[in-house]
């Protein structure tokens, strides 16, 4: 699979709104986008006056339908927004049309968007981005770059960074799988995996639950957030 790191100039209200909030910087943890309406989950960064400034002024704005705040630190703040947004959905429709995709992960800082899109070919990523700048986006090719298929569909394609696994615990949970011991109906038990290792059984178990553990911390994100 071969990507290619873009930056959009701006694009929807949220480059907007970045731009106008110096300091600030958006991610977007999760992104739905149907009949031109975009639901995300985002999380803020920045000054916590620059950010309740920038939600304040978001809730505020005539193409927001919804916006809801699931969590407020020192550092960041979680927020479920609903925009009206047919701009930023004639994108991802032209992205489309071009046999790539883009993934939910967008960062928008300083008025620009961060985007990661996907395709088969270099010469596909190319074409998006030729059709993309025939519908007057301004667009800048950050890099491109060849990852595993299996990293693509991941939230982040440094997600196993973002997961802190040690490699033994990510060489037993490859292992574990692969032996069919998260099979619906496992194939083999802690037992034999642990024999396999040449370790106890309560070895295995702890170095699994603890790298199950760290898996599912990694997706807190997303436990807080309801459609």
């Amino acid at each position: 699979m071969k990507g290619a790191a873009i930056k959009l100039e701006d694009i929807c209200l949220l480059s907007e709104m970045s731009k106008k909030y110096i300091g600030t910087k958006i991610h977007t943890l999760h992104r739905d986008s149907k009949r031109d309406i975009q639901r995300s989950l985002c999380k803020i960064v920045g000054k916590k006056s620059a950010r309740k400034n920038l939600i304040s002024d978001l809730s505020e704005h005539s193409c927001v339908k919804e916006l809801r705040i699931f969590y407020d630190s020192p550092k960041s703040t979680k927020i479920f927004l609903i925009i009206d947004s047919p701009k930023m959905c004639k994108i991802l429709s032209v992205v489309n049309e071009t046999d790539s995709f883009a993934k939910d992960i967008m960062i928008y800082q300083h008025g620009i968007e961060e985007w990661v899109i996907y395709s088969k070919t270099i010469e596909n990523l190319d074409n998006t981005i030729k059709k993309l700048k025939e519908n007057d986006v301004k667009v800048k090719v950050e890099k491109f770059f060849d990852l595993p298929i299996d990293m693509v569909f991941t939230r982040n394609f440094d997600f196993l960074t973002n997961m802190k696994l040690t490699e033994r615990q990510l060489e037993l949970l490859k292992a574990a799988w692969k032996l069919g011991y998260y099979d619906k109906q496992k194939k083999i038990n802690l037992n034999e995996i642990a024999k396999k290792f040449g370790v106890s059984e309560p070895t295995i178990w702890e170095s699994l639950r603890c790298a199950e553990y760290k898996i599912m911390l990694s997706l807190s994100d997303y436990f807080n957030f309801e459609f």
